[in-house]
């Protein structure tokens, strides 16, 4: 048997809670991807101990309170994993390139790769992030052996 609470689960009740627009990020005015940049991605990072965030809660959740600062993270970055995406996903034509990447000293990002034809990208492979693509999602490109941010980053 299943158990109404009233307001609903799931989509419902996100839209209950916020109104009929609570679960557009255009019309809520807060877009759940990270803010991407040639100069890195912004972000935040703990005052105290350092955490990386993608977003500037104004506090940290890993040490239990202490502020945050603003912060940028990359542009380079470290293939942490990768996928080749090749059926249609709304209006976007395959195949696309997706991976997440440890950007250097900063937190872990789902991007998109342009440059890497249909491959995934091995992990460990260095990235560098030029900004965001036409919908507004993330953007990587593979760097070129010998290039200076294809070193690792330290660790």
């Amino acid at each position: 048997m299943v158990q109404s609470y009233g307001v609903g689960t799931g989509v419902e009740a996100m839209s209950a809670a916020g109104g009929s627009n609570a679960l557009d990020p255009e019309a809520s005015g807060r877009d759940p991807r990270p803010d991407a940049t040639p100069a890195g991605l912004r972000g935040g990072r703990c005052a105290v101990c350092g955490y990386p965030m993608l977003y500037r809660p104004p506090l940290c959740p890993r040490c239990g309170g202490s502020p945050t600062e603003r912060a940028t993270f990359g542009p380079a970055g470290t293939v942490w994993s990768s996928t080749v995406l090749r059926i249609r996903v709304a209006d976007r034509k395959p195949p696309a390139v997706l991976a997440y990447v440890d950007f250097d000293e900063g937190p872990r990002a789902l991007v998109h790769v342009h440059g890497a034809e249909d491959r995934p990208l091995m992990p460990g492979a260095r990235v560098c992030l030029v900004g965001r693509d036409d919908r507004g999602d993330p953007v990587v490109v593979p760097v070129a052996a010998g290039d200076p941010t294809e070193e690792r980053a330290p660790q």
